[in-house]
């Protein structure tokens, strides 16, 4: 047996064996994990939008500034 079956057959184990975590978390935690998981995917649609709008603007005004009347 390889070294990749044998570390494959170890990680299905590993995660097939099931861990109690014995662990509450109650509605203050949740709502905020909820809303940071929010907050970070905005940041991350602002963050694209941003990359792909402001250079298009420039383009945009650019291009009607070359454009003869």
């Amino acid at each position: 047996m390889t070294i990749w079956k044998m570390a494959l057959l170890a990680a299905i184990a590993a995660i097939a064996t099931p861990i109690y975590a014995h662990a509450y978390i109650g509605p203050g935690v949740g709502i905020g994990a909820i809303l940071l998981t929010i907050a970070v995917a905005l940041g991350v649609l602002l963050l694209i939008f941003g990359l792909v709008w402001y250079p298009a603007k420039r383009l945009i005004a650019h291009l009607r500034a070359k454009k003869p009347s």
